[in-house]
């Protein structure tokens, strides 16, 4: 009887400890999905981080200083992408939907902003991003905070 009263105490106690401390996995916040909108915009971040490297370390070291004057000209178009990337991570951090907009706007701002007859190449990065960026902010569903 002893043995049994012991037990007895031993998983009031385990039962007290559990309800004091309760498990750390019921706590933790379950997983989120991975919605197409958070997959369309964390694309677009990335590759617009891609393209503004790779961009500018491939015209930079040119000689002569022809990659410095490709890269002024192209100046405009390049920071409305990085501050519109830069707009796109705040945005889906914080869960801002003014902020995607105004990512869109920066990108729209830049696919304008690459215009030129000669170079048309380079306004097909920011649109396939712009686009990108836009339907990922389209289907965004507003976060209603309680």
């Amino acid at each position: 009887m002893t043995n049994q009263e012991k037990h007895f105490e031993e998983n009031k106690e385990h039962r007290k400890i559990s309800e004091d401390y309760p498990n750390s996995v019921s706590v933790q916040n379950p997983p989120k999905e991975n919605s197409l909108h958070s997959i369309l915009l964390s694309a677009t971040f990335y590759l617009s981080i891609i393209y503004l490297v790779l961009f500018v370390f491939y015209f930079a070291p040119w000689d002569y200083g022809w990659g410095f004057v490709v890269l002024i000209f192209l100046g405009p178009n390049l920071l409305s992408l990085a501050i519109g990337a830069f707009l796109i991570r705040l945005g889906m951090k914080k869960g801002n939907k003014s902020l995607l907009y105004a990512s869109v706007g920066l990108y729209l701002l830049s696919i304008i902003l690459a215009f030129d007859p000669d170079w048309e190449i380079f306004r097909i990065a920011p649109l396939c991003l712009g686009i990108l960026n836009l339907i990922g902010t389209l289907l965004v569903k507003e976060e209603k905070s309680s």
